[in-house]
């Protein structure tokens, strides 16, 4: 984990919170965000929920402050020199979408990234401008709004952009949901969880690095790139874990959480589709 330790995104890859995937396809057919991303209100279980940028930062521990990186990615005129150097040891001014020229550092980041903080299914050979910029500001140890990111990630997964286009997006994030809600509400969904956690331990990264991702260790290694022990994550606060606590007694049903790994999760994302409960409540309104 000595990849993320300076980045606030350290709790939610450790996070191990189970959820129900109704509590999450509910959440997202009453969702509403308003228009500068720093609030999502939605219905769950018949009662008003809110997820706002302080509760990022009480509950998930992610930083509002900072770079807001869709900003950047959207730039065309934005210089890239700088962030290929560390990513690739070139110095290309513009984007480089091949995935195979990626530092081994990079490589296992931008992994994590599209696995966990914003699960991506689809093309695992090219990596776009975004997951980049994000892979540089993590080797470069720059701070971004990680907060903003999950937000805007979380519009983008109820937007649909192309009406002829039929699949619509993936919905993920359930367990950062799930806790918020149940952590600041008290919330108790009347179904018990069914779904375990995707998270990352030391032991996932140290996996990672003897996996296909990294084929060999004679390839260059990125700017400014230091060898570090594997830091131990500060403990998570015990009011922060109480809810879990509190249902523990569910988990026994349950097959225990492993890591990504260990679940084999580490090349595929554990996101699931969009249910056609959204689909009958668009119907619905239509009528």
């Amino acid at each position: 984990m000595d990849l993320f330790a300076h980045t606030s995104l350290c709790f939610i890859l450790s996070l191990v919170f189970p959820f129900n995937t109704e509590l999450l396809r509910e959440f997202f057919a009453n969702l509403c965000i308003n228009h500068t991303f720093t609030a999502l209100t939605s219905y769950v279980n018949r009662c008003p929920v809110e997820i706002i940028y302080q509760d990022c930062v009480e509950l998930l521990q992610l930083s509002t402050t900072r770079e807001k990186m869709h900003l950047i990615a959207s730039d065309p005129d934005f210089d890239l020199s700088t962030a290929n150097h560390f990513l690739r040891q070139t110095n290309a001014p513009f984007h480089i979408g091949e995935k195979s020229s990626l530092v081994k550092d990079a490589r296992t980041i931008q992994h994590v990234f599209r696995t966990s903080i914003i699960p991506k299914a689809g093309d695992q050979i090219h990596i776009t401008p975004l997951p980049s910029l994000i892979t540089f500001y993590i080797m470069a140890h720059r701070e971004i709004n990680t907060a903003d990111l999950i937000f805007r990630y979380i519009d983008h997964l109820t937007t649909i952009r192309d009406p002829g286009h039929k699949r619509k997006p993936n919905l993920a994030l359930g367990h950062l949901i799930a806790y918020v809600l149940e952590t600041k509400y008290q919330l108790q969904y009347p179904i018990p969880p069914n779904l375990p956690t995707l998270f990352y331990s030391n032991s996932s990264f140290s996996t990672l690095h003897s996996t296909h991702l990294h084929p060999g260790d004679e390839e260059p290694r990125g700017a400014e790139e230091e060898d570090a022990p594997s830091p131990v994550l500060d403990p998570v606060p015990f009011h922060q874990h109480l809810p879990f606590d509190q249902n523990r007694r569910s988990d026994e049903q349950m097959k225990p959480d492993q890591d990504c790994v260990s679940l084999r999760m580490s090349h595929s994302v554990r996101c699931f589709s969009v249910i056609e409960f959204i689909c009958n409540v668009q119907e619905t309104d239509a009528k």
